[in-house]
């Protein structure tokens, strides 16, 4: 091959690398300012997504122990309602466009303590950077929330549904195995709490018989913090004695020290519950009476004979 013909050769593959690659990076940009058009879709199609904020794990605890109070239910302070996600919507607190200048983000930062949120009376110290933080993630995301949800008091709107994932979004890597949930916790919770604690009955104003509905909590505050035992309002409860007030369960017989330490444990490991798994109250098995007869066995042999009689009724 000529020298001359290798050089043109190499001229050539410089020109088409020297065009291709701004040519590539063009269709990369393009495709980049696609997807966030995509993100930019109608308000009312904003749902929960896996990589994104957790509405029900990261969002809805906080709201709950620092916002319902005033805000939520019946109540609805400076005409705020933080029932659903359309009132929030609608109380121009939020800006989706320019997340960091919403009036909800400046009332929770401010030093003012006249204007601060949540109100000093109720709180004393302002609310965690923290917690913060994940507001603003939260908006910027579009608010996403639990399909159907509302903090809205029980039978005013839809209850919460089951979570698609199984597990709260915490770091696990340093948890212990914890029980089986099916063998272990369901007949625990469905002998002993779902009975006062189902879509019919809401004692406390707390339900139990889903993952979205016990991670809600009640009342009285976080019924299940993953990870947490102490900050756990099930398991303070479980382990007072059964003369103490508010104890659980109130009504029927105490959890025995096996019961109690398999949730300590199973909170402990992150409080993991199974994908689409609905409790239902499940009541003790009836105390089967049997007649024993009155004789007395002439052997061993006769008395075996006896007591098989007896199981086999």
């Amino acid at each position: 091959m000529k020298f001359s013909t290798i050089v043109a050769f190499l001229i050539t593959g410089l020109l088409v690398a020297s065009l291709y690659m701004p040519m590539m990076s063009l269709l990369g940009l393009r495709e980049y300012e696609g997807s966030n058009n995509d993100a930019k879709r109608p308000l009312g199609q904003v749902e929960q997504v896996a990589d994104g904020i957790n509405f029900t794990h990261e969002i809805m605890p906080i709201l709950q122990q620092n916002c319902v109070e005033c805000h939520g239910g019946n109540k609805s302070k400076g005409k705020f309602s933080m029932n659903d996600r359309d009132k929030i919507l609608n109380s121009e607190t939020i800006d989706l466009e320019h997340p960091e200048k919403s009036l909800l983000l400046q009332l929770l930062r401010t030093h003012d303590e006249d204007d601060r949120m949540p109100p000093v009376d109720s709180r004393e110290d302002p609310l965690p950077e923290k917690e913060i933080a994940l507001i603003e993630q939260w908006i910027a995301e579009g608010l996403p929330w639990e399909p159907g949800f509302s903090f809205a008091k029980a039978g005013d709107e839809a209850p919460p549904q089951p979570k698609p994932q199984a597990l709260p979004k915490v770091s696990t890597s340093a948890l212990p195995e914890g029980p089986d949930f099916i063998n272990d916790i369901q007949p625990i919770l469905e002998l002993n709490c779902v009975r006062c604690h189902n879509p019919d009955k809401t004692k406390g104003g707390l339900r139990m018989d889903t993952y979205a509905a016990i991670m809600a909590g009640g009342d009285s505050g976080n019924t299940i913090v993953p990870g947490d035992t102490s900050a756990s309002e099930l398991l303070v409860r479980i382990h007072l004695r059964p003369i103490d007030e508010g104890v659980m369960p109130d009504e029927g017989r105490p959890l025995e020290k096996e019961q109690v330490a398999m949730l300590d444990a199973w909170v402990k490991a992150g409080a993991p519950w199974p994908e689409g798994v609905v409790l239902t109250e499940r009541k003790p098995q009836p105390i089967k009476r049997v007649s024993i007869p009155d004789r007395i066995p002439e052997s061993s042999a006769d008395a075996a004979r006896i007591l098989d009689d007896i199981l086999a009724r």
